[in-house]
């Protein structure tokens, strides 16, 4: 579970940094423009990898909230 945590944290915490002009800004000027991608582009690869992971790795246990029964049987009815 932690590594459902912290891919979680590393792909929603990297895609607050364009939220922020001046620290996008100075990455942007440090590694240049296509570093910077580049750099966000593998941090968000790596957060995504870590969710995965993470969620194959998680405990079986029940849902907080059990899936509403009417969209099933909506979907189900348009099956043909």
């Amino acid at each position: 579970m932690s590594l459902l945590v912290a891919g979680l944290v590393v792909f929603l915490g990297i895609h607050c940094v364009p939220a922020l002009p001046n620290v996008r800004a100075a990455l942007a000027t440090r590694l240049g423009e296509r570093g910077y991608k580049g750099f966000f582009s593998g941090v968000s690869a790596l957060g995504l990898v870590l969710i995965v992971v993470g969620y194959a790795h998680a405990p079986a246990v029940p849902r907080v909230f059990a899936p509403f029964p009417a969209p099933a049987g909506v979907t189900a009815g348009s099956r043909r």
